[in-house]
């Protein structure tokens, strides 16, 4: 059905059905996009229930998706073809891009495609910048807490806007992503990025992670449950007695000693040198002033 090919060399081989071979294998010349074709040619037989006809003169495929034949195929699918059969290899998908495809990833909702409103979200990211370094970390813990159920609505996110499908987002990925969901944002939209994107992105990787993305997207909901608080706390209450010291947070947090003897005090309501669960959920509500910048996204202002 498919072209087959030689590990580590291009064009050694070319086997399958003609009908399923890409333009360049019917040319003797096999590459990795040789078989993504082939996949398309598959999906378009299983969509449609036959496959799109060759024409002799010019050798290339007939596609046209404005015909009857394509009615019923929702517009997800239709781009996802377009990019799968595209006669030139090197504008071809290729399989990590097709596996991330919102199509693929079942992310279409009735026959529209869906764009993330990153509107709430990029609330949560100014708060989260503006965050001191230990409420950061007991975000991160609190996300590690919630449920499947609870985090649906930040996993489609986080699935729409990694575009490339490989499981982090880059500065790239979320700008393009904003910049969908709020049109004519333009340089406000580059300047907001630069000013939080290091902040979101914790472990300093330069790529968003899922747990960060989780952490940084938190809405003020999430804060309210006791149970997820706890089970926060539970975290860096490392030898469970109720109270969590300098050494403790050191472990989670990867800080200094003297570090961390120099935000402690901003939490530690009662000077003891431990914080105790009503403390900790203080920790939550602690913002760091803001820059004065303010960035103009869509119809939504969020100063920094």
């Amino acid at each position: 059905m498919s072209s087959r090919l030689t590990r580590g060399r291009s064009g050694s081989s070319v086997v399958g059905s003609a009908d399923y071979l890409a333009p360049e294998a019917r040319l003797g010349t096999c590459c990795p996009a040789s078989d993504v074709w082939s996949a398309g040619m598959v999906l378009h037989a299983l969509l449609v229930g036959f496959l799109p006809t060759w024409d002799a003169d010019s050798d290339k495929v007939v596609i046209d998706l404005r015909g009857p034949q394509y009615a019923s195929v929702s517009p997800g699918a239709k781009d996802l073809l377009l990019g799968l059969l595209e006669a030139d290899p090197h504008q071809r998908l290729d399989a990590a891009a097709a596996a991330a495809h919102t199509w693929s990833k079942g992310l279409e909702v009735g026959g529209c495609l869906m764009q993330p409103d990153m509107t709430p979200t990029l609330t949560s990211f100014v708060s989260f910048h503006r965050s001191a370094k230990l409420r950061r970390a007991a975000l991160t813990a609190l996300a590690m807490q919630l449920t499947s159920q609870q985090l649906q609505r930040s996993r489609e996110q986080f699935l729409l806007v990694d575009t490339d499908g490989n499981g982090r987002i880059s500065k790239e990925e979320l700008a393009r992503s904003i910049a969908l969901s709020a049109p004519g944002g333009g340089e406000d939209v580059r300047d907001f990025v630069e000013s939080i994107f290091d902040s979101l992105d914790t472990d300093g990787s330069q790529e968003i992670e899922y747990t960060e993305w989780v952490a940084a997207a938190l809405n003020e909901g999430a804060y309210q449950s006791e149970e997820a608080l706890r089970s926060a706390f539970r975290i860096f209450d490392l030898d469970g007695d109720g109270t969590i010291d300098c050494s403790e947070i050191g472990r989670v947090m990867k800080q200094t000693p003297e570090e961390i003897a120099g935000f402690l005090p901003d939490f530690d309501a009662n000077g003891d040198g431990v914080l105790d669960f009503e403390e900790f959920k203080k920790v939550f509500e602690h913002l760091l002033p803001g820059t004065g910048l303010t960035v103009t996204l869509g119809t939504t202002k969020l100063s920094l």
